[in-house]
């Protein structure tokens, strides 16, 4: 299907990082100003139930928006240092590829299956690291990661390591033809 033109931008949130930003929406309405009066709590109160009542019959108000803007400071961000790409390019943690490798080995190939055996690994095996945030996809990888673990997983077992110790012991017994100038055993 044809997606939305616009520009693609990259996910440049930090696996792990707990810096935030907090954008919040205030809203002023200046027909419905307090004046400094004797009873100010009062005269408040009939103020808002004036601007309760004309939202309330649908009367055109004028509306003046801020937006206030929180950055986090630098100390805020962790696990990686500020505008680096460091987290960005691993998806899954080692061990959970890992156990992937080990499930796979064990049988089970069905993806949803191995996200919560995975889920139930990281919270009850993994109690010497603190607890990651269920949001971090290096711990809790989305299905797609998991099939793509369980697909290299399954390529791996069907072409086994060759021991490099053998090989280098069988060449020397091997003989070395000349083809065309090039070297074949």
């Amino acid at each position: 299907g044809k997606g939305k033109p616009g520009i693609q931008t990259r996910d440049t949130r930090k696996k792990g990082c707990e810096a935030k930003i907090s954008i919040k929406q205030v809203c002023r309405f200046p027909d419905y100003a307090v004046s400094c009066v004797k009873n100010v709590k009062r005269e408040q109160g009939k103020v808002k139930e004036r601007l309760l009542q004309d939202l309330t019959d649908g009367k055109e108000l004028t509306v003046q928006s801020r937006y206030y803007v929180e950055l986090p400071l630098s100390e805020a961000h962790t696990k990686h240092t500020p505008g680096g790409l460091s987290g960005v390019a691993r998806t899954v943690h080692p061990q959970i590829a890992e156990w992937i490798d080990q499930l796979v080995s064990e049988g089970m190939t069905d993806s949803r299956e191995m996200q919560a055996t995975l889920r139930l690994y990281v919270k009850t095996r993994m109690t010497d690291t603190a607890a990651p945030s269920d949001l971090d996809r290096a711990y809790y990888p989305r299905l797609k990661d998991i099939k793509n673990h369980i697909y290299l997983a399954k390529v791996r077992q069907r072409v086994p390591q060759l021991d490099r110790e053998d090989l280098r012991g069988k060449l020397p017994e091997w003989k070395w033809e000349t083809v065309d100038g090039g070297g074949h055993i």
